[in-house]
């Protein structure tokens, strides 16, 4: 669940970053909870922290480059609003293509209606 919300918020913010700064982490280990009672704190706050990098750094993020070195995630937005000579044939492209901004093949198919 935590991670389908983390996942959801930082593609809808297009983030480029995720900060997990755990300082909330107050009561981790403690004596009353069921699942961790009498575990090694250090141990437990070592698994959260590799839990979730290891969810983090598998995701992949493709990004769009103008002639000035800037880059953008690509996103839909993003090639509206860098190629707005090609505004037509995206639409166009878009309406009978279902384009997963995450999905290399589908980005390559993309790039190749905007290159003409």
């Amino acid at each position: 669940m935590v991670f389908e919300l983390i996942d959801e918020i930082c593609n809808v913010l297009e983030a480029n970053a995720f900060h997990a700064g755990l300082d909330e982490v107050f009561i981790i280990g403690d004596n009353q909870c069921p699942r961790c009672a009498g575990k090694d704190k250090a141990t437990l706050f070592a698994g959260e922290v590799t839990t979730l990098y290891n969810h983090l750094a598998k995701q992949t993020s493709f990004y769009l480059g103008d002639k000035y070195n800037n880059f953008f995630r690509y996103t839909k937005k993003n090639v509206f609003k860098n190629f707005p000579k090609k505004e037509k044939e995206l639409n166009e492209y878009l309406k009978t293509n279902n384009v997963n901004f995450d999905k290399e093949e589908d980005l390559v198919r993309l790039l190749a209606v905007l290159k003409d």
